[in-house]
């Protein structure tokens, strides 16, 4: 039954059915884009897929979601898809995972990855998941849509080389974008109104297909091994392509190097921390998130350096700078995503680092990658998080 499932497959000359499903896909967001992405791979015939996605199934989802059905209003996203995605192949081994991806894909999860899809709907979410497939070296396809146009990137990510990321592409304006989520302070302001886009299964189910051809093809489409964005007109069929360079000082891949390495879980500072200290001892810590150092009342606390805090920013909004003293907003908050070991070790003694991951760079310029596995990087039920995926592969990026 199964050979005879894919006997059309064996008919074309550049399908390898076999490695197809030898692959391990992960699928990041499982609304519009997300939805035909599953589709696709499960039809073709992938091994493994584990699919990424926080929200909850909304009657809206039901026109642009071929895998959710009116009894699934309320459900999430990750696990209805995984559940309709078994009935068309139960051969395929599909796992969900609910919740934001930040917390619950492992670096060592995107390494075992044949490839990861990015089907979301937000900047930061992207650039997160870039950073991450940039660090282990595991190719990327970004995917965005609105309601005609489609994009889809493809980052090549190894460990031998440097490949133009999704950030060396980004426009200032996407930076700005960001920054409206944001109080002046840094903090995440308490309400922002999200851009809902509008869309259609015509235009997520073009891009998913380009996606997912773009990922079977890259051996033999005979581009070189760069960074590309292909552009596509859903009306006209019309699509362009463009080889992406790489961005000096780029904020997302300007500060890896070539030849490193992922360490396994590290929880409280010492003793791991120490042990990388003494092969580094001038290089800075640089935090996967932002991190809340301490809170101080310039009014009350004057004289006082407040309270230490060392928990990652996403936990927290802008209500953090208002004194519950005074009632007002002047309490000063400390923000920051670098350290030096002195500091950790003499500061934050006995605590777990806060955030997904830790990066250093050892004297033989050998760069460390200390994934966390401490509680703070995992959000609360009712926490808001800069990191979480909105997953109708909107596009933020696509026109």
């Amino acid at each position: 039954m199964t050979t005879e499932r894919y006997a059309r497959h064996s008919l074309i000359d550049w399908f390898d059915q076999d490695a197809v499903k030898a692959q391990r896909l992960v699928v990041v967001g499982a609304g519009a884009v997300g939805n035909e992405v599953i589709k696709d791979l499960v039809l073709l015939g992938a091994g493994a897929i584990d699919v990424f996605d926080w929200d909850l199934i909304e009657v809206h989802n039901l026109t642009r979601s071929v895998l959710f059905r009116e009894r699934d209003i309320g459900r999430p996203k990750a696990e209805a898809a995984a559940e309709r995605a078994r009935e068309l192949d139960p051969s395929v081994c599909i796992e969900p995972h609910v919740g934001d991806f930040w917390s619950t894909l492992t670096l060592s999860g995107v390494e075992r990855a044949t490839a990861v899809f990015c089907c979301v709907d937000n900047f930061e979410a992207r650039i997160r998941l870039n950073r991450v497939c940039a660090i282990v070296g595991t190719p990327l396809l970004n995917v965005g849509i609105d309601s005609r146009f489609a994009v889809v990137e493809r980052f090549p990510f190894s460990r031998d080389r440097r490949v133009p990321c999704y950030e060396c592409g980004l426009p200032p304006s996407a930076y700005a974008e960001i920054a409206k989520r944001y109080s002046c302070g840094g903090l995440k302001r308490v309400a922002v109104a999200e851009r809902k886009v509008p869309t259609t299964i015509l235009t997520s189910s073009a891009a998913a297909s380009l996606a997912v051809s773009m990922h079977l093809r890259a051996p033999l489409d005979g581009l070189p091994g760069s960074s590309w964005r292909h552009f596509q007109d859903t009306f006209t069929g019309h699509t362009t392509t463009t080889e992406l360079t790489p961005l000096d000082g780029c904020a997302g891949c300007g500060d890896l190097q070539h030849g490193r390495i992922v360490v396994g879980a590290c929880r409280p500072i010492e003793p791991r921390l120490a042990i990388v200290r003494a092969r580094a001892p001038a290089s800075p810590v640089r935090f996967s998130d932002r991190v809340v150092t301490h809170v101080r009342c310039v009014v009350c606390d004057a004289n006082d350096p407040g309270e230490r805090i060392f928990r990652v920013a996403d936990r927290y909004d802008e209500t953090l700078a208002a004194c519950p003293a005074c009632g007002e907003r002047t309490r000063e908050v400390g923000l920051r995503e670098q350290f030096d070991y002195g500091e950790l070790l003499r500061d934050y003694a006995g605590r777990d680092l806060p955030g997904k991951f830790i990066v250093t760079t050892l004297n033989d310029g050998i760069q460390v990658v200390i994934e966390l596995k401490g509680e703070d990087h995992v959000r609360g039920e009712g926490d808001s998080t800069d990191g979480r995926q909105d997953s109708e592969g909107g596009g933020d990026d696509a026109a």
